[in-house]
């Protein structure tokens, strides 16, 4: 079988060199006799590359395995292709945005609210506004807004804000109008409220709670700006006594000292609530010896813990009795209750007899075999020195009530 023909030169590779190279590379063809035979090189150089591409020489034989490799390259390249193609046809997908999250109806506003109750309900409408304000629109949140609202609030919305009208910055004018007072009282009143906060008979837990809050509505008002004093003012508020006073600022001025040595910020009124609450887990605890006060707190720190006695080992005060020259006591059994009952062991009757537990006599007493005498006024069927039962031939004690 005769080799397949195939071209000589390839067009792309030819239209990559000058007209000089062209025409240096045609001269040679024609020099060697090339068939068909190559025209006049004046020509342009595309007719030239005509020419060449004409030349025909015989294809290198190819193993069937290369040739097999080569065409499954060839159909590959020709799907990706396909492939590509289709992609750029075919329409991009339709996004969809996120569902939007339900609307949630804020609390409900009772008729004729004091200043309080509206501020809280004010703070927390702006809050619902900012989380459903991307995802819905102004109607619906200002219906949403009307359905929470008493029945006069909502007559007095409809009565002043004109028809068209109704959104949510017109129904917070009107209600803020009607119930929210004046900027200057509310800062007043915050301000003050924080002043006069103190402990009284709430338990240092609840005040220092109570402070903190207090103290962060006095700061939004603007009018209120932190102090270094702010720490003193919080444990004066406090009312602890003086050793519990000494003991908490002995602490805050040691972490104060500490952080100047190693040139770090100081925050003193973090500080000084980190070392009051130390002491109110102590209350809780009834840590360092405790005192109940009247007010119902919890236990309170005592002013000092007695050291152990180095004669006898336990905790107590003054001079032990155990060490030489100390104070014998009046011995086990000699205190000032053996002494009131000898007084009412020793009592006399009105014969001026001295009278003994178990010594009369009377109507229906029975003595047991212990020895112990038993009054029959007591009808008891049992002895109450040893427990033994009434003999069946005792005299006296009806055994009508016979007790077991």
């Amino acid at each position: 079988m005769a080799p397949k023909a195939v071209a000589k030169f390839t067009r792309a590779v030819l239209e990559e060199h000058t007209r000089a190279e062209v025409i240096a590379i045609a001269k040679k063809e024609r020099d060697a006799g090339a068939r068909p035979k190559i025209g006049s090189l004046s020509r342009a150089t595309s007719e030239i590359i005509d020419d060449l591409m004409r030349i025909k020489i015989a294809a290198p034989a190819v193993d069937e395995r290369e040739r097999v490799a080569a065409r499954r390259a060839e159909l590959e390249d020709e799907l990706a292709a396909l492939k590509i193609a289709e992609a750029a046809e075919k329409p991009a997908p339709e996004t969809r945005p996120p569902p939007r999250p339900k609307l949630e109806e804020p609390s409900k506003l009772p008729d004729d609210p004091d200043e309080d109750t509206y501020e809280v309900w004010r703070m927390e409408l702006e809050h619902w506004t900012e989380t459903y304000g991307q995802d819905y629109e102004i109607r619906y949140m200002a219906n949403a807004v009307l359905k929470v609202l008493g029945v006069k609030t909502k007559k007095l919305v409809f009565n002043t804000i004109p028809k068209g009208q109704m959104n949510i910055e017109s129904i917070m004018a009107v209600l803020t109008g009607e119930y929210g007072g004046t900027e200057c009282l509310r800062t007043r009143d915050a301000v003050g409220a924080y002043r006069r906060c103190r402990r009284g008979a709430k338990t240092l837990h609840a005040h220092l709670v109570e402070w903190k809050r207090l103290r962060t509505e006095a700061m939004s008002t603007g009018d209120l700006l932190p102090q270094r004093a702010d720490a003193h003012d919080l444990l004066d508020s406090a009312e602890l006594t003086i050793a519990q006073s000494q003991i908490v600022l002995g602490q805050y001025e040691e972490r104060m000292e500490a952080a100047e040595a190693a040139g770090k910020e100081f925050d003193g009124l973090k500080c000084m609530m980190d070392r009051l609450k130390t002491l109110e887990q102590a209350f809780a605890h009834g840590g360092g010896g405790a005192k109940k006060k009247d007010r119902g707190e919890t236990a309170m720190i005592g002013e000092s813990v007695a050291p152990k006695c180095q004669t006898c080992g336990k905790t107590h005060k003054g001079k032990c009795w155990h060490a030489p020259g100390g104070n014998p006591g009046k011995g086990k059994g000699q205190g000032k209750g053996a002494q009131q009952n000898k007084w009412r062991t020793d009592k006399k009757n009105s014969q001026g007899r001295k009278q003994t537990k178990g010594s009369g006599k009377g109507s229906g007493d029975w003595k047991c075999a212990c020895g112990w005498l038993v009054f029959g006024r007591s009808q008891a069927t049992f002895c109450g020195k040893c427990g033994s039962k009434k003999p069946d031939g005792a005299s006296g004690g009806a055994d009508k009530k016979e007790r077991t």
